[in-house]
């Protein structure tokens, strides 16, 4: 499955320029569904703040374009920290040589390179997802089974939240919805810990 799942990340077309980039943050959850660019984790899941990332590097950036609405991207705290100034093509007009660099995760480009397994890994499928994974974002040493467990969770509390809304939750369901929110507390509690 896709890193995003079923969401298509891209930036609108028409904004308001801004002169602090920071001033688009709003705007950046928007266009990329509340998910970091990078890893898909939901920012509701994140017990950090999410994050403006400059895709190019802001040191291969003139002043002027720090602001630059299509080379911003709404991250998690991790993967803006694993990722900072990395530019291994040291050339601002190529991010990628198809073995070593990054890849923009808007692009379709993206998906054939990395995507998640069906235990929400994510794992490889080129030498340049290897490099992606290990080198830039460092998915392999982070709790990304437990993330993608913790959204499962929660798309489940969703849906026993309507049932008992609606009258219409049997005591298996409760039973499961106890069980599962102790699990999910364990995960929360792993996560802070790896402080994702």
């Amino acid at each position: 499955m896709r890193v995003h799942g079923e969401i298509y990340v891209a930036h609108r077309h028409n904004y308001m320029q801004k002169s602090n980039y920071q001033d688009y943050l709003k705007e950046l959850s928007e266009d990329f569904h509340h998910i970091c660019a990078y890893c898909g984790k939901k920012d509701i899941i994140s017990k950090n703040s999410f994050e403006i990332d400059h895709y190019i590097p802001k040191k291969l950036l003139k002043k002027s374009e720090y602001s630059l609405y299509s080379n911003l991207f709404y991250c998690c705290h991790t993967c803006n920290r694993k990722k900072s100034s990395k530019w291994p093509t040291g050339n601002r007009d190529i991010d990628n040589d198809g073995n070593i660099g990054l890849i923009n995760p808007t692009s379709t480009d993206y998906d054939l390179a990395i995507e998640k397994n069906d235990n929400g890994e994510i794992v490889s499928l080129t030498p340049l997802g290897e490099y992606l994974i290990r080198n830039v974002f460092q998915f392999n040493l982070r709790p990304m089974q437990e993330i993608y467990k913790i959204e499962k969770i929660y798309e489940y509390r969703d849906i026993i939240h309507k049932k008992m809304t609606d009258g219409t939750i049997n005591e298996d369901e409760k039973d499961s919805y106890i069980k599962l929110h102790e699990e999910l507390l364990d995960l929360e509690r792993l996560l802070r810990d790896n402080k994702e």
